[in-house]
């Protein structure tokens, strides 16, 4: 995993944490990624009968995809901007998948609450905004 990791991207040595066989049987890789204004968590669960070198590489893919987007917020942090930007009443952000967690979100918190999201597609990325 983390010769897959090293490969595709510049990381710190200081920053790669690989745990001793006794922690447990699986094996999980993330990876952090820093920007001015946010800050980016990426997980990948391993599985039985996959490589690690495969989880690694579903794990670059998710990581490249995001930072080629001129989006801010990834899939993942996405639906759980949500209900804090519902509750303040103002809020929008620019997302480049809107995920069906996403969408569900909106669609809850729209019933239990009094707000409206408004969702615009132009040039592959997705503005949310409360209406």
């Amino acid at each position: 995993e983390i010769a897959t990791l090293a490969g595709s991207f510049s990381l710190h040595e200081q920053n790669i944490h690989n745990l001793p066989r006794d922690q447990g049987p699986g094996n999980t890789v993330s990876l952090e990624v820093e920007s001015e204004n946010i800050t980016e968590r990426f997980f990948v669960v391993g599985e039985k009968r996959v490589s690690a070198e495969v989880v690694a590489a579903q794990l670059v893919k998710e990581v490249k995809r995001y930072l080629a987007s001129p989006a801010a917020v990834g899939e993942y942090l996405a639906d759980q901007l949500v209900l804090p930007m519902a509750l303040a009443g103002a809020g929008e952000f620019k997302v480049a998948h809107p995920s069906c967690h996403l969408l569900t979100n909106i669609a809850v918190v729209e019933r239990f609450l009094p707000v409206r999201f408004g969702l615009i597609e132009t040039d592959g990325v997705t503005r949310v905004s409360i209406e």
